[in-house]
């Protein structure tokens, strides 16, 4: 938080200069508070020149400027489409209870979205073995979940392909 409040300090300068344009790019989870934070630290009551992005809001904003037209999901519709993807593969699950919860909806969607941001698709994951029982059998309903899930997807994008994208476009350059 300090040092967010020290980079905000640094606009004070220029804050009522029209002509210079501040983006202050965090994590998502911390835009609302940074937010708060630009108007509290510089001690103002609206910004025309101060923008504050999450880093999948910059993504997409990026992606748009390529030319690339893409659908995409929320963590919330993320959550929905492993939950379809679990309610289609249960009858194929030898360690995960066939009784889907919100809660192991929210971890299999936090695993999977782990999973593809290291760059594991579903093949590669599919391919994975190991010898310790309990393990294995996880693996193997982990990975009936994935590859129903990313039939579910289609063309949609959900937050590791957005920032998997993005990586790419900035590589690119």
């Amino acid at each position: 938080l300090d040092v967010a409040k020290g980079v905000i300090k640094q606009i004070d300068a220029t804050k009522n200069d029209l002509s210079v344009k501040h983006l202050c790019i965090v994590p998502d989870r911390f835009s609302l508070i940074t937010e708060k934070l630009v108007f509290d630290v510089l001690g103002i009551s609206s910004t025309l020149n101060i923008s504050v992005l999450g880093i999948n809001k910059l993504a997409k904003q990026i992606i748009k400027q390529a030319g690339l037209n893409c659908l995409y999901i929320s963590d919330e519709e993320s959550k929905m489409l492993v939950r379809r993807a679990m309610q289609k593969t249960k009858k194929d699950f030898v360690c995960f209870s066939k009784n889907i919860t919100y809660g192991v909806c929210e971890e299999v969607q936090k695993t999977l979205s782990q999973i593809k941001s290291s760059g594991v698709g579903v093949s590669a994951f599919d391919a994975i073995t190991v010898s310790e029982p309990g393990l294995s059998a996880k693996l193997h309903d982990l990975s009936l979940i994935y590859a129903e899930y990313e039939n579910l997807l289609g063309e949609k994008m959900d937050a590791p392909q957005i920032l998997n994208v993005f990586a790419s476009l900035i590589e690119s350059q």
